[in-house]
């Protein structure tokens, strides 16, 4: 009897904790499909609020945005520079060798001349540069070269407006121990300066046609 009674109190609480765990699942189970559904729904009502969005709009009323474009920054052209480089060969003495030309290219606006000097023995010195047969167009005093292994040389910038075509003469002088002005060397070359044609005319420079001389003074 005693035996009896204990198989039938187990096989009751296995029979409750079944019935708990089968209660449990299905309590499990009927939340997830709640919460598919939830999904489903949430999914089905974005697809038709997104569908009534296209539908309901107006192209116009969304022109495309104009992008504005940067102004850039205008630069400022450097200078145009037409360069020719002369060398002498001692002081006190003029070249007379083959006459270099210096090319001025239309829209030049700077010349540059290196004078390169073998000797070097002054403290000071001064250029001048004028047309053949013409005056003074350039000149600097108190100039102090730049030392190289080969000599001394000396850079001149000259506003290219001041020449036109026709030859030119570069003298160097310097200031002796007495304090007298001696030239050292002169050079001289041709400048050829390019025109313009503009509707089959020429347009020329203004400063005064330079005709060719072999003569130096």
């Amino acid at each position: 009897m005693v035996a009896a009674g204990w198989f039938f109190i187990s096989s009751s609480r296995a029979g409750d904790e079944l019935a708990q765990r089968q209660a449990a699942l299905a309590e499990q189970q009927r939340r997830t499909r709640e919460r598919e559904q939830q999904i489903a729904a949430e999914r089905k009502r974005a697809e038709s609020l997104f569908a009534q969005l296209h539908r309901g709009t107006n192209p116009q009323q969304f022109p495309p945005q104009k992008v504005s474009t940067p102004t850039p920054t205008p630069t400022v052209p450097g200078p145009i520079f037409a360069s020719l480089t002369l060398t002498v060969g001692g002081v006190r003495s003029i070249d007379r060798s083959k006459t270099p030309t210096l090319v001025i290219p239309v829209g030049t606006t700077q010349v540059r001349l290196q004078l390169n000097l073998a000797d070097h023995a002054y403290t000071g010195y001064r250029v001048s540069l004028r047309a053949v047969g013409g005056g003074e167009i350039f000149t600097r005093a108190d100039l102090k070269p730049r030392l190289t292994k080969s000599g001394a040389s000396f850079v001149l910038t000259v506003p290219a407006v001041k020449f036109a075509t026709g030859d030119y003469i570069l003298t160097l002088s310097a200031v002796s121990q007495d304090g007298e002005l001696e030239d050292l060397s002169k050079s001289i070359f041709r400048v050829e300066k390019k025109v313009t044609l503009l509707a089959g005319h020429c347009w020329l420079s203004k400063n005064p046609p330079i005709h060719r001389s072999n003569s130096i003074s």
